[in-house]
């Protein structure tokens, strides 16, 4: 792939349950931005 996706946003109630969907979905590594952000 000549321009992978890199980042994007997903809101969720439940963030962890989205992350492991797309991340079984897709294979992506899901990385959290922390609390702060």
């Amino acid at each position: 792939m000549s321009h992978p996706v890199i980042h994007f946003e997903f809101g969720a109630p439940d963030g962890g349950a989205l992350a492991g969907f797309y991340g079984r979905l897709f294979g992506w590594e899901v990385r959290p931005s922390g609390p702060e952000y």
